[in-house]
């Protein structure tokens, strides 16, 4: 295998960490730079690809936020389990996850579904979502307003405003002078 294509293919599969792609350009580099050493003193070799090596799935570091923010050493799922809820492979995942959890805690207009919507059950003790709600009587506020415009001075077949008997209240003010008086008009 060419070590270009090497470093093509191991660059499209960490593309997303740019870390790594440095990591994996500086390690070709040095085994290519190896590699014409020993041709030089008449080794030729030539890389290939060996067997996938799998990392074992256990023992792994998990983080919490308030637990372990320095990870501890988790040695089976069995164990990760016994541990609770909020643990994680990274920090940063942990951090995220407890501060979603925040925001939804009632923060961000979530609430926790496990509470009663309804603090006093003696407000509404039969209350049906499905059923119509009853008509509000809004008979005092209509005649509330109706009474405050008869008693400022206007009649209920008048719509007079608050500032129409406000200025009827107030005293008349002198008009002003006419300063169009003496100039000619065209008939």
């Amino acid at each position: 295998m060419r070590l270009n294509e090497l470093l093509t293919r191991l660059q499209a599969l960490h593309h997303h960490d740019l870390q790594a792609v440095t990591t994996l350009t500086a390690a070709v580099a040095e085994v290519d730079h190896g590699l014409a050493l020993l041709a030089r003193l008449g080794h030729v070799y030539h890389l290939e690809a060996g067997p996938p090596y799998e990392l074992d799935e256990w023992p792994r570091l998990l983080f919490h936020v308030t637990a372990a923010p320095n990870g501890r050493i988790v040695g089976s799922w069995w164990e990760a389990r016994e541990l609770g809820e909020g643990w994680w492979p990274t920090l940063q995942e942990a951090q995220n996850k407890e501060a979603i959890k925040a925001q939804f805690r009632g923060r961000g207009g979530v609430g926790d579904k496990s509470l009663p919507m309804l603090q006093d059950a003696d407000i509404r003790p039969h209350y049906d979502p499905d059923a119509p709600s009853p008509p509000k009587d809004n008979g005092k506020i209509i005649k509330e307003f109706k009474d405050a415009r008869t008693t400022n001075g206007g009649s209920s077949a008048h719509n007079g405003s608050a500032a129409d008997a406000d200025r009827a209240a107030a005293p008349a003010q002198p008009a002003a002078p006419d300063l169009g008086a003496g100039i000619p008009t065209k008939p």
